[in-house]
């Protein structure tokens, strides 16, 4: 489940990852970024340390196709 703001004010979002897309984004601003789309749902999740980042992207690697951009 995703919250659309770190406040967690809105509803949560369920994505499912099983059979999902992870990538490695690069964008500017942001040093560790993941794209994460799954159907027709697409999330940006970008993360404030390497380590979390690593973290996120062990487990999306896990159940996800994982391509690099």
């Amino acid at each position: 489940m995703l919250c659309a703001d770190k406040e967690r004010r809105e509803s949560p979002t369920v994505v499912e990852l099983s059979g999902g897309l992870v990538e490695e984004e690069r964008i500017k601003g942001h040093d560790w970024t993941l794209k994460l789309t799954s159907g027709d749902k697409l999330v940006l999740l970008s993360f404030k340390t390497q380590r979390e980042y690593d973290a996120w992207l062990t487990k999306c690697i896990k159940v996800c196709i994982y391509t690099v951009t």
